[in-house]
Parts: structure tokens; sequence; C-alpha cells
């Protein structure tokens, strides 16, 4: 789940879905009153690859959700991939019970509002129903961060990343370059921040080619290599990180991760 979640996609995430589902089913209805012969053209295999693309799609959505890779996906193309793809569900049951003569009062209206509670409820767990950590206003913690590739540095403090996410965070302004920020939210890893920029660094380290002799990743905290796995290492007050990737670590790397949180900290 997203980290620092803005309670704003609860409402507006599933309200798209929803004006989507909505649109393809009035628009199926004013089509199928000019087109008569709908009922062969939506059993054909042409018109079906799509119908089966698009939930398979929608399906693959909330899988991958559960292993945080959706979070790359922006939220208004899940909405409109779960609206098209209860559109396509919703088409496909009604024919079926149509075809096999086993329709009931109101069978469209009620498959269609099951499938509209059951997208919107899919799109509440996953942008809703993720980790919930009780804010603290008092817990406010910095740390300087350098991210090194093939011996480049790779610029991630630019005018795109500032304040991406509400909790963990760069800010914009005098000793601010590479400061990690982390307001009223505990227990952050790095690599749950680099998630919040969209920067995958598996697939930068794994990205070109080291040298014989050199590391495909490396990185160090406070000067010294750290043994714990990035997945696992929480940032601490005042952490001073580097991470290479393809490069051997060298003293100037070390040295060029400035002191900036401390000043942010306000204890030096």
């Amino acid at each position: 789940m997203l980290n620092g979640f803005d309670w704003q996609w609860v409402i507006f995430v599933p309200a798209t879905y929803i004006t989507i589902f909505v649109f393809l089913i009035l628009l199926n209805t004013l089509f199928k009153k000019k087109i008569s012969n709908l009922e062969q053209i939506s059993t054909t295999s042409s018109s079906l690859l799509p119908t089966i693309t698009t939930i398979c799609l929608a399906c693959a959505v909330p899988i991958l959700g559960i292993f945080g890779i959706f979070l790359d996906f922006p939220p208004i193309i899940i909405a409109l991939l779960l609206g098209s793809a209860s559109y396509s569900i919703s088409d496909l049951i009604i024919k079926f019970l149509e075809k096999k003569g086993k329709t009931f009062t109101m069978h469209i209206f009620i498959i269609n509002t099951l499938l509209i509670t059951s997208g919107t409820l899919v799109l509440f767990l996953l942008y809703g129903g993720g980790e919930k950590e009780l804010l603290n206003p008092d817990m406010h913690s910095h740390a300087d961060l350098k991210v090194y590739a093939n011996y480049n540095e790779i610029i991630l403090y630019k005018n795109g990343n500032i304040e991406k996410d509400k909790y963990v965070h760069f800010h914009d302004g005098e000793y601010e370059e590479n400061v990690i920020h982390i307001e009223g939210k505990g227990q952050v890893t790095l690599n749950d921040f680099f998630k919040t920029l969209h920067f995958n660094l598996n697939q930068e380290c794994k990205s070109g080619f080291a040298r014989e002799g050199e590391p495909i990743f490396s990185y160090y905290v406070n000067g010294l290599p750290s043994g714990q796995d990035i997945d696992r290492y929480v940032i601490k007050d005042l952490d001073k990180l580097l991470v290479v990737c393809r490069s051997n670590v060298t003293q100037e790397m070390i040295d060029s991760v400035r002191n900036y949180a401390c000043v942010q900290s306000k204890k030096c």
C-alpha cells in the first residue's frame, strides 16, 4: 500500500470507476437499439478477445497490489481497468442468463449493482485498507542520502520529487538537498522511500554492466557497510545513507553524503 496514503483516493478512485462503468452501460444501451446484430457480434472471438484481456488485466491489478507492484500504476488507470472489466463481466453474465432463459425481475439492475459494489470494495481495500499507522505529530526525523551508479551520482533530489509523499519526502529549501524527511510516521525503510519516488533500485542496479571485481550493489550507513537487507533497514534520525550500484565504494562517495539532516533536526 501507499506510504502516506491520501484519503481523497477513497472517494475519487471509486467515483471514477463507477462513472466509467455507468457510462459504458449507457453507451451499450444506446447502441444496442441501433445495431440489430449486436448479439451475434458480441459472441465472436474477435470481440471476446478485448473483453477477456480487460478482465485479466483488472484481475492482475489487486494481485500485484498485494506485493506492492500496483503502486507504479496511476490510480486513474486502475479505476479505468476495473470499470471496463466490470462492464465486460456484467455484459457477459447478462447475455449468458438471457441465452439460458434464466432471467429474473430487474436482473440487469441487480447484476450491475452487485458489480459496482464489488469493484468499489476492491478499490477501497487497495487504497484505504492498507497499513494505517497512527500519526505522531511529534515524530520528525531526517537522514542524508546519496545514490551512485557506475561512479556517477543519480540525482533524486529534483523538482519532480519534492514532497511526493505526505509523510516521507524531500523538502525544497536551504540545507535540504538529499535530506529525507520522515514526519509523523515510524518504521520507514530506505526502500519505502524509494517507492514514493517510483525509483526501482533493483532495476537500476541490474541494468548495465559492472566491471570485473565490482559489486552489483552495496550500501553504507554512517560511513560503514551495512549488513542488513535494504528492504528491512529502518531509517533513523541523522543517518547518512549511501547506495552504490555497479561501482566500488570510494572515500569520495562516502564523504559526499552531507550533514544537512543534522541541521534540519537542529542537533548541530
